[in-house]
């Protein structure tokens, strides 16, 4: 009993796990024995102890039989019918999973160009107006876009890292205040606020700038500002809704009830003891494997192997903005926009795992 206790332990969340930020897998596809033997984000040391205990299975069925007259096996013909509906559900799992992952990976994709876009299109715009208020505008968009994906951030990560948006040191107080007193504890709804601002800060151009941006150039980068918010509610449809439970529970309660039963159909019809336990070991692997790999992409937005590097890619997405302020303002974006927000940046405990110091905006900072 303790056995199928722990199988169903295994197959469960790692929530009670001490939440690390592990290393995202690399691998050569082109190195056969590498993707064989590397355990780094395998599924492998938690399908083993699965394969084991069915292992243990035949070994006590065998010696029941064999020595105990206590025949525990039966025809295979049940057992075949129900192979057909535990490979339906165990496959159409997978996919499902693993669709919500590419989507979600997407969705990352889509939000990270759009905040390209939108400060690449302003600087484009205004390249030729050099005034201080001009620089400001620019400085002040940037910065708003930065806090608007650092804000996607902390939601998607919020499960493992209990960051909320409003601690994520980019903020000033007067703005956690104002958030905090629109939108609550609701992570979630704390980016519609931030993006509102955003589009505030583009319509001050019509202040700030030495000739105001025509309407299609303003509406143009509104639109920047709609398609994150786009590709924010794609990536909170998959965060709030899981894959259903009942189909959940019944994949999993099919697939305990064959595997378990797997090893009381085989001992007859495969007589040689070594080739058996082959079988039932590889079969398992691959059964169970499938809906370990499900697990695994279940939710992707956590510290996990193979999950997506989100801080890693908004980092990046930073260091881009960084690139064009600099390329237009040059020192008075470092003094003014580019070192305060650094060191904001810096502050955050998860921004301590990034190598943000190797960026070439912040070496061009540094050097100022």
């Amino acid at each position: 009993m303790w056995i199928i206790i722990l199988f169903f332990q295994t197959m469960g969340n790692d929530s009670e796990r001490v939440k690390t930020r592990a290393q995202q897998v690399k691998y050569d596809t082109k190195n056969n024995w590498e993707i064989l033997t590397q355990m780094h984000g395998s599924v492998l040391p938690k399908v083993f102890p699965c394969c084991i205990f069915n292992v243990l299975n035949v070994l006590l069925i065998t010696y029941l039989k064999e020595y105990r007259n206590i025949d525990l096996t039966f025809s295979d013909r049940g057992h075949t019918f129900m192979s057909m509906m535990v490979s339906f559900l165990t496959v159409t799992r997978s996919n499902i999973a693993y669709s919500r992952f590419m989507e979600g990976r997407g969705y990352l994709g889509l939000a990270s160009k759009s905040c390209r876009e939108l400060i690449q299109h302003a600087v484009t715009f205004t390249r030729y107006d050099t005034s201080t208020d001009a620089c400001k505008w620019r400085g002040d968009l940037a910065q708003r876009t930065i806090i608007l994906l650092r804000a996607v951030v902390s939601t998607l990560k919020y499960e493992s890292s209990g960051i909320h948006v409003w601690k994520a040191s980019l903020l000033t107080r007067e703005e956690i205040v104002a958030l905090k007193n629109a939108v609550g504890e609701s992570n979630e709804r704390a980016l519609m606020v931030l993006s509102m601002w955003t589009r505030t800060t583009i319509s001050s151009q019509r202040e700030l700038l030495k000739e105001p941006m025509h309407v299609q150039k303003e509406l143009r980068l509104y639109f920047f500002v709609s398609e994150f918010v786009t590709a924010y509610h794609g990536l909170l449809k998959l965060v709030t809704t899981p894959l259903p439970f009942p189909l959940v529970q019944m994949a999993r309660t099919f697939l305990f009830v064959w595997m378990i039963t797997l090893p009381c159909v085989l001992v007859d019809s495969i007589q040689q003891l070594p080739a058996l336990i082959m079988v039932v070991f590889v079969i398992t692997y691959a059964f169970v494997g499938l809906e370990f790999v499900s697990i695994e992409l279940d939710d992707p937005y956590g510290d996990d192997a193979n999950d997506f590097d989100v801080l890693g890619l908004a980092t990046v997405v930073f260091d881009d903005i960084f690139t064009c302020i600099i390329d237009i303002d040059g020192e008075t974006a470092m003094e003014k926009f580019i070192l305060p927000l650094q060191n904001k940046l810096l502050k955050s405990k998860e921004l301590q795992h990034q190598n943000l110091s190797s960026s070439m905006a912040f070496r061009i900072a540094e050097q100022a």
